[in-house]
């Protein structure tokens, strides 16, 4: 029929790359990836504790953080512990340190 009511939000077509389920908009992990040697350095951020670095490999690597500056610090027996301030934006941000041995 000619006054048939037309559709005013038609729905997007799927493309070949859609998984069909909804994604949030905001489902991008922020926070902070350690590549870190030695594995068992222990990480604070801003002077709280999170565990070692290995221990993150059961949270698929990333500790996760809102955006925002913080300080960041690794120590391990025997090494000299590594400290900086780190800018996080949204997306996940590697932080790649190799302690150096106490001398």
């Amino acid at each position: 029929p000619v006054d048939a009511p037309v559709a005013a939000n038609p729905p997007a077509a799927e493309t070949e790359y859609s998984t069909g389920a909804p994604r949030a908009p905001d489902a991008v992990e922020t926070g902070l990836r350690f590549a870190v040697e030695p594995v068992d350095a222990q990480i604070a951020i801003d002077g709280r504790p999170y565990g070692a670095v290995a221990e993150l490999a059961g949270q698929g690597g990333v500790l996760n953080l809102a955006p925002g500056i913080y300080q960041v610090s690794l120590k391990a027996t025997g090494y000299v512990t590594w400290r900086a301030e780190v800018a996080l934006r949204a997306g996940t941000e590697t932080i790649r340190v190799q302690l150096a041995k106490k001398p």
